[in-house]
């Protein structure tokens, strides 16, 4: 790795601009699993969504409309039950 690129990942993330309908911050980042865009969060109780970024796509080189609709599809999805957790009883171990 040569010393520009290792300067231009400290520089992350960095910031895209708004997304078009949520009105959100849009960052784009490199995590322990990869590049990603992150939609912040436009008010207190909202939590930020994030995005893999596909193979095709660097952080250095994705757009703010390819990170909008990356998001979009994203926040299309039906959400994820979660694990574990407040209110959710652990089953009963087997013996």
């Amino acid at each position: 790795m040569d010393l520009e690129t290792a300067l231009r990942l400290l520089s992350l993330p960095a910031y895209l601009g708004d997304h078009p309908r949520r009105g959100g911050a849009m960052r784009v980042g490199y995590g322990r699993f990869g590049g990603y865009v992150r939609l912040d969060g436009d008010g207190a109780k909202d939590e930020p969504v994030f995005a893999s970024l596909p193979r095709n796509l660097t952080v250095f080189n994705v757009t703010a409309d390819e990170a909008s609709a990356l998001l979009d599809r994203k926040l299309a999805r039906p959400p994820r039950p979660r694990r574990g957790g407040a209110g959710v009883a652990a089953k009963p171990r087997r013996r």
